[in-house]
Parts: C-alpha cells; sequence; structure tokens
C-alpha cells in the first residue's frame, strides 16, 4: 500500500504541554506498520509548545489540524476524514503510551471480521479491574463498563480513549454523533459503540493494548459541577431515545438524576436542598433540549 496502514488521532483542548509528552511517546512506537499522527487542535490560540516540538522532530509522520469550538466528538470526525490509514485509533492528549500499545491494536485486524478494539485503560484515579462485567448495559439503559480489564472479550460498550476502527466501518454508521459534543462531551461514546454492536456485531476488548489515562485536571473536556448542567441531562436523553424504548426514559432520568445530584455531591461532601434543586431544574431543561435534539437528522442519528 502507498499511504499508512493506521491513523491515530488525538484531539486536544488546552494540554498543550501534556501532549507533547503524548506525542513522543506516540513516536517512539514499535511497530511494522506505516502509521501517522493527527493531532485536532480545540484550542482557539493552538498549542505552540507542541507544534514547536514537532517541528523540531522532523517527522512527517505527525500534523496538526484544527476544529472550534471544542466539540469532542466532532474533533473525532475530522481526525477522521484528515486519517489516511485503513485503521483509525484514538486517544486522548494525556496518556502514558507502552513501546507495544499499537502493535497491540493492530494485529487483531488480520482478522477481517474485526471491525472495533477497544484497548485496557488504567485510569490513575480510580485503577484495577472492577469485577467481570466488562462492557454491558443495564435493562434500564446505564452502561456497565470495567475499562481496567484483564481478560480479552467481546463487549457491548467501552471507552472512546482507547479504540481502533476500521475506517470503513466507522463511515458506514456515520461516525460519532456530534450533538453529543455541544458543551459537554458525554455519551457519544457509549451511542458509538451501540450503533457499532448494531451492524457488526460487537467490539473486541484487548487488555494487551493497555494505555494509562493520567486524568490531567486542567483543559480537556472535564466540567465541574455535572448536576447543575443541563448539557448532562440533554445528552443522556439523546442517547437514551436514540438507543432504548421510549417507556423507560422517566426511570432512565431518575436513575441519572439520583447519580449526578444525589449521589456524587453526597460523596463529596457537597449534598445541599439548594444543589438538589438545581439538579431538578437542569434535569427538566436538559431534557426538553434532550427530546427537540431526537427530530434532528444526521449521518449519526
Amino acid at each position: 500500500m502507498t499511504g499508512p496502514y493506521a491513523s491515530v488521532i488525538v484531539p486536544t483542548y488546552r494540554r498543550d504541554e501534556t501532549l507533547v509528552e503524548t506525542v513522543r511517546q506516540l513516536l517512539a512506537q514499535e511497530v511494522d506498520d506505516a502509521f501517522e499522527v493527527i493531532i485536532v487542535d480545540q484550542t482557539p490560540e493552538g498549542s505552540p509548545t507542541t507544534a514547536a516540538f514537532i517541528a523540531a522532530q522532523g517527522d512527517d509522520r505527525v500534523r496538526i489540524v484544527t476544529t472550534t469550538p471544542p466539540n469532542l466528538p466532532r474533533a473525532r470526525n475530522v481526525g477522521t476524514r484528515e486519517a489516511r490509514g485503513e485503521i483509525v485509533l484514538f486517544i486522548d492528549d494525556d496518556v502514558q503510551l507502552p513501546k507495544g500499545w499499537l502493535a497491540a491494536h493492530l494485529a487483531n485486524f488480520a482478522d477481517a471480521c474485526v471491525h472495533a478494539v477497544a484497548g485496557r485503560i488504567t485510569d490513575v484515579r480510580w485503577p484495577g479491574s472492577k469485577g467481570d462485567v466488562v462492557g454491558e448495559f443495564s435493562w434500564y439503559g446505564r452502561d456497565r463498563t470495567n475499562l481496567d480489564y484483564d481478560k480479552r472479550a467481546r463487549i457491548r460498550v467501552g471507552g472512546g480513549g482507547n479504540l481502533s476502527v476500521r475506517k470503513r466501518s466507522y463511515n458506514a454508521i456515520g461516525g460519532f454523533d456530534e450533538r453529543f459534543g455541544a458543551g459537554i462531551a458525554l455519551r457519544e461514546e457509549s451511542d458509538f459503540y451501540l450503533r457499532l454492536h448494531a451492524r457488526f456485531g460487537g467490539v473486541i476488548f484487548d487488555p494487551e493494548a493497555r494505555l494509562v489515562h493520567l486524568a490531567v485536571g486542567s483543559g480537556g473536556c472535564r466540567v465541574p459541577r455535572y448536576a447543575q448542567r443541563p448539557e448532562v441531562y440533554r445528552n443522556e436523553t439523546l442517547f437514551f431515545l436514540k438507543n432504548f424504548r421510549r417507556v423507560g426514559l422517566p426511570i432512565f432520568l431518575g436513575i441519572t438524576w439520583m447519580k449526578y445530584a444525589v449521589v456524587y455531591p453526597w460523596r463529596n461532601g457537597e449534598l445541599t436542598p439548594r444543589l438538589l434543586v438545581e439538579g431538578t431544574s437542569a434535569m427538566a431543561r436538559g431534557t426538553a433540549a434532550g427530546i427537540a435534539l431526537t427530530r434532528e437528522k444526521t449521518d449519526a442519528s
């Protein structure tokens, strides 16, 4: 083949210093197949430290494309459109990569029946496997993931920060749904996995394709005070109505509200009557916005 076999796509937002180390580790990957690295920079002023590092390397495998405003699923779609590889891989901008990470992913695609691979993610905030349920959905629509699982499996849902997909399969399902990325990135990965599963029969979970997620506090798409963000409930509503029977929405939203507005603040010692009121208001506004979004048609609908 004339171009790279694989394209590693790294969406980034305000993590210039951290991104440099991620790129350094990507270029050190030990793999037989040619690959490229596409950084999708969503930072309005750019990432000058990373750009200078790439220029100093003189390595034409790496290039930067830009897109604003920040929208994680859109950034992944932009990167995929730019990709020349047959296999596209997605990672976060704040990870540690063993030198065999890329080779482990690509080895799975020797089997023509494999359309996507989810790699193991060890998060520094809560490392370790969480039992034997690796990637399923509960009957009421909540995902049950175990990203640090240590056994190979076939899953219905997993993480988006260590994922490889055949580009033709990615395009066949319309990529990531960009409606999940406005203001906050939430549930776009679960939705993507479900559409992959419906079209191609699931995703391989490969613990050998492992990386460490550093969960850097600044930058990225994480936002504080989830309970008061209507966008959280907008995305949850959109996800449920796209993928499950509408009759279960009240139960799903009730459990979601309990999780974000009660359990999380209680664990952090922040639960107050005012927070409950704000969370309830956010849920009402977000649910209405989510229902409205379901009427829009997209390639990823």
